[in-house]
């Protein structure tokens, strides 16, 4: 099984994306320091001394997504916030811009579109030199899914279990070390989820 992590408000408790890496490394596999950090031909970056060990990474606003895994994985996630009106039709495929109206056509509906998209070239490591258009082949696994208001995100990988999916919403916390800031702030998994940025709860759920 894989491990997401989405994390909000890091840089307001004083951590970075290397913090919420190590974080997720000391639960996905039990490792207690950082490997070295490369990043191939098409700009996906991995564990070149830990082959074995499958990582992505996506920002936006205040949220940061981490994906882990036992084989290739691509995460994206964007915050929902409206953008200029001709950019669904311009962006997505004839059926997906079919399915986008058909949901509703609101901007949560898109983004759970487009990150699809995008979490689907880091899965193949190609990026984002791909054109918007991309089609994403039927025997890809894909999982969107959103907290509702105000973020949505896609995984892409081949795990046939699933992902573990927890929120994290560190608060700052005085000269508390940084791993005893995010293990405090999400001591176990438990069925809630954060009310949006800001809070201070933690969740999981299986993506399967």
């Amino acid at each position: 099984m894989g491990l997401l992590l989405i994390a909000c408000d890091l840089r307001r408790a004083g951590l970075t994306a290397d913090d919420l890496l190590l974080y997720g490394l000391r639960r996905f596999c039990g490792r207690d320091t950082l490997p070295a950090i490369a990043r191939a031909s098409g700009g996906k970056p991995f564990f070149p001394q830990c082959p074995e060990i499958h990582f992505n990474l996506s920002h936006s606003g205040p949220f940061l997504l981490l994906g882990l895994a036992d084989t290739p994985v691509g995460v994206d996630i964007e915050v929902v916030r409206p953008r200029r009106p001709s950019l669904p039709r311009f962006a997505l495929t004839q059926e997906e811009y079919a399915l986008f109206c058909q949901n509703g056509g609101g901007w949560k509906e898109f983004y759970l579109l487009w990150t699809v998209k995008e979490a689907y070239c880091k899965y193949t490591g190609d990026g984002l030199s791909r054109p918007s258009r991309l089609v994403v082949p039927d025997d890809i696994p894909r999982k969107p899914f959103s907290d509702g208001t105000f973020c949505a995100a896609a995984v892409c990988d081949s795990l046939e279990r699933g992902s573990q999916l927890c929120w994290i919403s560190p608060t700052p916390d005085g000269g508390a070390g940084i791993e005893d800031k995010i293990s405090r702030a999400c001591p176990q998994i438990r069925q809630t989820k954060p009310n949006g940025p800001g809070s201070s709860a933690a969740s999981g759920r299986t993506l399967k």
